[in-house]
């Protein structure tokens, strides 16, 4: 095999890798890929002695907005909450979409829970600050955060999700558009 056809299949292969690890419709980190970083993040928080927080966010009435305007116009929308939170947050935090319309958002190296708040209140902010459009016109999108911030020892990243899936809960029992910390 000559280096042209083994180069051409490793850039095969690393584009296949790169596909197992995105969300196909809104084009950041899927589910097991962001738990995955998370656990590293987790891991680099212990070495270097910071805190990691994790963002639970929840578009709200997203059902409805499916049923009144068609899932189409609800992929629409969800792109454009990951667009919006990726220009909202640090070149390196990350977002992964968690499921349908939940997505979870590392904050790394955090000196304290106010600064997983701040990005928090700064991506509630990036959703209300303009509608979006979509086929069947302007939608009006805000979303339910739950914040939750490791000790600088924790590793467990399933753990923090919960916490910062309860806040998300809470913020919604709130009636939505508002952040909550665990």
């Amino acid at each position: 095999m000559d280096a042209t056809k083994v180069e051409q299949l490793r850039a095969e292969l690393a584009e296949a890798q790169r596909l197992a690890q995105i969300d196909p419709l809104i084009q950041i980190w899927n589910r097991r890929a962001v738990i995955d970083i998370l656990r590293r993040e987790l891991y680099r928080g212990q070495r270097e002695r910071t805190r990691i927080g994790v963002l639970f966010v929840d578009v709200d009435h997203f059902k409805r907005t499916n049923d009144v305007y068609g899932h189409a116009v609800g992929d629409t929308v969800l792109c454009e909450v990951a667009v919006r939170i990726r220009a909202t947050i640090r070149p390196y935090d990350h977002v992964g979409r968690y499921g349908g319309d939940e997505l979870l958002v590392i904050v790394a190296g955090t000196g304290a829970e106010r600064g997983a708040i701040r990005t928090a209140e700064r991506i509630s902010s990036a959703m209300k600050s303009r509608t979006v459009m979509t086929e069947a016109g302007a939608v009006a999108v805000t979303v339910s955060i739950g914040v939750a911030v490791a000790d600088i020892d924790a590793n467990d990243a399933e753990g923090l999700i919960v916490e910062a899936d309860r806040a998300m809960y809470d913020a919604k029992r709130s009636g939505g558009d508002c952040v909550h910390s665990a």
